[in-house]
């Protein structure tokens, strides 16, 4: 039983560091300009970017698919055995509590950095 456990806890513990390093790499939800550059470097085939576009490329992509994990509501996110809301009750946590909390961090990091309140 114990196994099953740790292995939830390392998949919420990826894609809660994928979401978080994207939202300080790039601004993920706060900023339009990396939805534009993003945009570009996606269309463009990895050979044609420098070795920082790509890593770019690949935090942002990856922020992008956590962030969807963590905040959409999805039948799979429910039932899915490493679906977010399932891993969250097999847990003990509360998932709307827990992503609230989420929101409340971001927030409260960019607040910090800019000192304004973000949307």
């Amino acid at each position: 039983m114990n196994g099953y456990k740790n292995l939830m806890t390392a998949v919420l513990a990826q894609q809660l560091t994928d979401y978080i390093k994207a939202v300080k790499v790039g601004r993920l939800g706060f900023s339009k300009e990396y939805e534009k550059e993003l945009a570009i470097m996606r269309r463009a085939r990895d050979k044609d970017l420098s070795p920082r576009q790509r890593r770019y490329k690949k935090t942002m992509t990856r922020g992008e698919e956590a962030k969807y994990y963590i905040f959409a509501d999805s039948k799979e996110s429910e039932n899915y055995v490493f679906g977010f809301k399932f891993i969250c009750t097999y847990l003990g946590l509360d998932p709307e509590r827990f992503r609230q909390k989420i929101k409340e961090k971001r927030e409260k990091f960019w607040k910090d950095i800019y000192g304004k309140k973000i949307r």
